[in-house]
């Protein structure tokens, strides 16, 4: 559940901050088509086969949103760094998500929109 949001404009760019149960802390940084495309995927508006897009970055990683299975729970991942051939898979962190607690969080993003 997401219990704090807050969203901070310079220019294009757009810094996300949400705490997920007050626990875990995302910084992410986006931008207006970002967000739109996030809201787009969420509300059912894109091809039946995209389940998941780039919702912005943390440093230098992409932070992908991805649509669960059930169609209420949403996905938000840090896709990390590669670990090599050792191992299956990247780094990541992320957390599960109700889909109405993104869709209420990104239609704070539009306010910010309209106020640029």
């Amino acid at each position: 559940m997401i219990t704090q949001r807050y969203f901070e404009r310079d220019g294009d760019r757009i810094l996300f901050r949400i705490a997920v149960d007050e626990t875990a802390v995302f910084d992410i940084l986006t931008s207006d088509p970002e967000l739109a495309l996030c809201r787009d995927l969420l509300r059912g508006s894109l091809a039946s086969d995209i389940d998941t897009v780039r919702i912005g970055t943390f440093g230098p990683f992409d932070v992908a949103l991805s649509l669960d299975r059930d169609g209420q729970s949403v996905a938000l991942f840090i896709d990390g760094p590669n670990v090599g051939s050792a191992f299956r898979g990247n780094q990541s962190a992320g957390a599960y998500l109700t889909r109405k607690g993104m869709l209420d969080a990104l239609a704070d993003a539009e306010d910010v929109a309209v106020r640029k």
